[in-house]
């Protein structure tokens, strides 16, 4: 996996998510917010985006499949 590039105001984001993530937990966080990210442009929503799917993921278990289909 490359390494990815954030604004400031992106790794702020991703950084103020973390904070809400227990110690323990955080590495993993990290790995799966850069996962969703991997290989492709993306803008400050998607960052946004991105860590609170990796927040939720991590501290909740995965969202079942049919969740993740449009209404």
């Amino acid at each position: 996996m490359a390494a990815i590039a954030f604004t400031d105001a992106q790794l702020q984001q991703v950084m103020t998510a973390a904070c809400q993530i227990p110690r323990a937990l955080r590495r993993r966080f990290l790995q799966r917010v850069s996962e969703l990210l991997d290989g492709r442009d993306f803008g400050d929503g998607d960052v946004h985006r991105a860590a609170r799917a990796a927040a939720g993921e991590i501290m909740h278990g995965p969202r079942p499949a049919h969740a993740a289909e449009p209404r």
